[in-house]
Parts: structure tokens; sequence; C-alpha cells
């Protein structure tokens, strides 16, 4: 009888402890993505910190908070204009062929690097991560993907 009064109290202690601390909210963010990663961490609207972490690296917050999160791609539209140029210059590079076929690629790749081409994205997630798994970028500056991934140790 005794034994299950001093149990009771146990579990009614650490329960009561419970409500009063917060339990700990580690939020994670894996760049499996082929650029650098900008991080914003945010709180009651103010942007607490910033990181940006590169291929196959992970950044967390290391306290009590949930933030949110806004996530975005360093010099996305560089990366963008880039790839336009480097498209126009493989079509003039063609151009130096003769030839009606050498002639049809280079008109078709500067299509591409006019039209074909999207924008980049910068700014491609707000939100909340959860704090139990990894929050997992991956793609390209054309098209960034987030999802969930393993869990937060």
């Amino acid at each position: 009888m005794r034994k299950t009064r001093v149990l009771g109290a146990i579990v009614s202690f650490f329960a009561a402890a419970s409500v009063f601390s917060p339990a700990f909210a580690k939020q994670c963010i894996w760049n499996k993505a082929g650029f650098i990663l900008n991080i914003s961490w945010i709180q009651n609207g103010n942007i607490v910190r910033k990181n940006q972490i590169s291929l196959g690296q992970g950044n967390c917050s290391d306290d009590n908070f949930n933030y949110t999160v806004v996530l975005s791609i360093k010099d996305g539209k560089l990366a963008s204009d880039f790839a336009r140029v480097f498209a126009t210059a493989a079509a003039a590079a063609l151009g130096v062929v003769e030839g009606p076929a050498a002639a049809g690629g280079a008109v078709g790749l500067a299509a591409l690097a006019d039209k074909g081409i999207p924008d980049a994205q910068e700014i491609f997630y707000t939100g909340v991560p959860r704090s139990d798994r990894y929050l997992d970028v991956w793609g390209t500056v054309w098209s960034p993907q987030t999802g969930y991934g393993g869990p937060i140790h």
C-alpha cells in the first residue's frame, strides 16, 4: 500500500513538472540540394538568426523555442542567369559549324536560353518545421523541394 502511494506521488510530481517546463523543441534543416541554402529563424516576427549551409550540411535550433523558418536559395537568380548565358554561348558555338543541323541546334538553344529556362526561385519555403524529424531540402534552383526525413536525435 505504501509503495503504491509513493509511486503515485512520483508520477504526480513528474506530471506536474512537465506542465511547468516546456518540452525541448529542436528543429533541424538538412541540405541535400545542389545549392547553398539560406535559413532565417524567426520568432515573434523578428529574425533571430540567419545561417547558410551547403550540400550535405544541417543546422538546428538549440533552445526551447519553435521557430518559423524561411528557406531561400543563395544567389538563385544568379545561377539562373548563368545557365542562360551558358545556353546562349553554346548556341553561338554551334552557329560556327556549317550546315542546317548546326543552325537548327543553335536556334533551339537560343530559344531555350530565351524562354526554356525558368526563373530560379529564391524563397521557396516558409513554415514551422517539426521537432521530431529533419526538414530535408533537395532539388535545383529551378525546382527546390522540401519534405521530412530522418528523426532528430
